[in-house]
């Protein structure tokens, strides 16, 4: 996210400089600082993805990439600029910011706790320097700014220009999973709600897009499940007709028998996304597969038992998707009164909203959802960061 607002930001006239910990890698969302000042080109990085559309500005600079750099550089580089924004409090960076005497502003896109969970003294201590030695703060969503004293609401930012609907028909009862493959994501709860469904003899398959440490327990779980696993080749994935071919065998046993009619050797073969398939594991996807997917499937749920904000929300009813949400944390703001949601964690709930979506969905006014959209915009997070700033 940090490279949509580095750029942005470039485009309408400031000189940007990005301070960075991480290698170079084409993921940025780990940026720590950006620095907007007087600063000259130095280290010019270009990254891949399409360009983003802002609109005429004040003229365009490329904004620049320091890495890894000494201590004294970095606060040689703090005190050059006019102001300092800090991605996500880093107590690391303190000592230099503090020695660099420019006004610091936070920007909070993570929560420090959650509600009944244990507060470390760690975080503690960054709430504290937040509230008592920033100029401001600034959070993803009203759920992380409750956290902080006078803290202006700025919403991540999703590519409007990437995520949009697609033109040909949805899959029937295909339902889509987008995220790291993690406990707080809860695809363990979309999959035993997927078996409910099932069961009950509504004709749905499920894919699951994304890696993570839970893979495997996922795969396990699927299998206790009575779901027909099936791993899909990324490579193969086709970006016109939204067709897929599989890799290997089918992971569940011989004996479990397809969600609907027909062999698993035919139902593996040209088999489109979503269509009969069980639980189709894809793996990590870039950006333009991933909107592919959004733009073929009926329903996309994001289970997670608690997210900060969550701008899929936002990617997949930008691109017409049916949505079924768990209502904690800031999803509710994202997805205002456009998704059903369930509560968080109970899976008898998550199933009865998959299954409210299948049969009887949610109306969706195509104006009103654009304009509730457009606040989470990159142009519109930017125009309020600026303003911010000022």
């Amino acid at each position: 996210m940090v490279h949509y607002w580095a750029e942005a930001l470039s485009k309408r006239g400031h000189e940007v400089v990005v301070i960075s910990e991480t290698p170079e890698e084409p993921d940025l969302s780990v940026f720590q600082v950006i620095q907007i000042g007087n600063q000259t080109a130095i280290n010019k990085e270009i990254y891949g993805g399409a360009p983003l559309s802002l609109g005429e500005g004040q003229g365009v600079r490329d904004y620049t990439t320091q890495r890894n750099i000494p201590f004294l550089k970095q606060v040689t580089l703090m005190r050059a600029a006019d102001k300092i924004i800090l991605f996500n409090i880093s107590l690391k960076s303190l000592p230099a910011i503090l020695l660099s005497s420019r006004p610091v502003f936070i920007t909070h896109h993570t929560a420090l706790w959650y509600d009944n969970g244990p507060r470390p003294l760690r975080q503690r201590i960054k709430q504290w320097v937040a509230n008592n030695l920033a100029e401001n703060n600034a959070a993803c969503s009203h759920f992380i700014a409750a956290l902080y004293k006078q803290c202006r609401i700025i919403h991540s930012p999703y590519r409007a220009d990437i995520f949009v609907p697609g033109n040909e028909e949805r899959i029937p009862g295909s339902i889509l999973f987008a995220g790291r493959l993690v406990s707080d994501k809860g695809a363990d709860l979309l999959l035993e709600a997927c078996a409910i469904l099932l069961k009950e003899g509504h004709d749905i398959s499920l894919t699951i897009v994304g890696d993570g440490p839970e893979r495997e327990n996922l795969h396990a779980l699927a299998d206790d499940l009575g779901l027909l696993n099936i791993t899909a080749l990324a490579g193969d994935i086709a970006e016109t007709t939204g067709e897929m071919s599989f890799a290997g065998e089918v992971d569940a046993t011989d004996d479990v028998s397809p969600p609907s009619g027909g062999s698993q050797a035919e139902r593996r073969e040209g088999t489109k996304f979503g269509r009969g398939a069980g639980v189709i594991w894809t793996g990590a996807l870039p950006q333009s597969a991933l909107v592919r997917l959004m733009q073929t499937h009926q329903i996309m749920c994001v289970p997670s038992r608690m997210e900060p904000m969550g701008m899929v929300v936002a990617e997949g009813l930008a691109c017409g998707c049916r949505m079924v949400v768990s209502n904690q944390g800031g999803m509710p703001e994202v997805g205002g009164p456009f998704c059903r949601y369930f509560e968080s964690g109970n899976v008898d709930a998550l199933a009865g909203a998959i299954r409210d979506q299948l049969t009887n969905p949610l109306p969706v006014s195509a104006v009103l959802l654009q304009k509730h959209l457009e606040k989470f915009t990159i142009e519109y997070s930017v125009g309020e960061l600026e303003k911010w700033l000022t």
